[in-house]
């Protein structure tokens, strides 16, 4: 007979312990230091949680087995999914625990499946502002400021949408085709962040620390597509979006996507659409005023 996995409001509290509250911050210490350092399973009914591991180590662990834990990671633990954790006496860092319906924000499907541990490769961009996001409403929750606080809601709401774009990073629990799923996520935001600058398929190999072989590999098998392909469809949409929506003419509109050469971005446009840039918008256009 399969074993019942308790539901806690926290650790070790029944669902009628804390009140009515819907977000709650703590150190990992105060709470696992009481328990021996170690959390038996169970699970939360509504309640999502964020462990920022700030040093120590220990594990995650879940009913398919433990998940090692350490400093430098983030650990995402949806509502009713059971799982505990082992820490080592010298862990230190800090827990959310929140009502995610309070949040203006639905999570990736990814982050509601199972619990996760994010190892983020760099600390920069988006890494750094959800690490400084989660910092501060830690802060905020834990000074008393939080409770119902719209700034506090906003931060958290983006904290947990950027965790989800920032997909699994080489960390989340997962075999190697998540992984490579999660590398083109952020191939993808690299995309959109570089496309205006026609960069090789070496530069976005570098930021994702692959070779271009392995990476137009692994997006060929992800996606379907090539790398280059993956370029082309993001300057293409963002061509369209201006043919549409700008008066900028057909050469100011390739110089913008870092095009040297206007006729080589007609071409380009043409043979993605069918139809040459400019025949793109009158068309458009024409639907749109009469209401297609």
């Amino acid at each position: 007979m399969r074993q019942s996995v308790p539901t806690y409001a926290l650790y070790g509290e029944d669902r009628s312990a804390l009140g009515n509250f819907w977000i709650h911050s703590e150190s990992i210490p105060a709470r696992s230091s009481v328990h021996h350092w170690e959390i038996r399973q169970h699970q939360h009914d509504a309640f999502f949680q964020i462990l920022d591991i700030r040093g120590g180590e220990g594990e995650l662990v879940l009913p398919e087995g433990p998940v090692p834990i350490g400093e430098g990671v983030l650990v995402t633990v949806p509502p009713e999914r059971p799982h505990g954790f082992r820490f080592s006496p010298d862990i230190d860092g800090n827990v959310l625990t929140f009502v995610l319906l309070r949040l203006p924000v639905i999570p990736a499907p990814g982050l509601l499946a199972t619990p996760m541990v994010h190892r983020f490769e760099d600390a920069e961009g988006d890494v750094r502002l959800v690490r400084d996001l989660v910092s501060r409403v830690n802060a905020e929750v834990s000074a008393g400021f939080g409770i119902d606080d719209e700034f506090v809601r906003a931060c958290l709401a983006a904290t947990v949408a950027l965790i989800g774009r920032l997909g699994s990073a080489e960390g989340r629990i997962a075999g190697e085709g998540q992984r490579d799923r999660a590398r083109i996520e952020k191939l993808k935001t690299l995309i959109a962040l570089h496309f205006r600058e026609q960069q090789p398929v070496e530069f976005y190999a570098g930021k994702l620390m692959l070779t271009p072989v392995h990476l137009n590999r692994i997006c060929r098998k992800a996606s379907g597509r090539s790398v280059g392909q993956l370029i082309s469809e993001r300057v293409i949409e963002e061509a369209s979006r201006d043919l549409l929506f700008t008066s900028m003419t057909v050469q100011q509109i390739a110089f913008d996507l870092g095009f040297a050469d206007p006729a080589y971005f007609n071409r380009l446009f043409s043979k993605a659409t069918g139809v040459t840039p400019k025949a793109y918008r009158s068309r458009e256009q024409a639907r749109i005023s009469s209401g297609e």
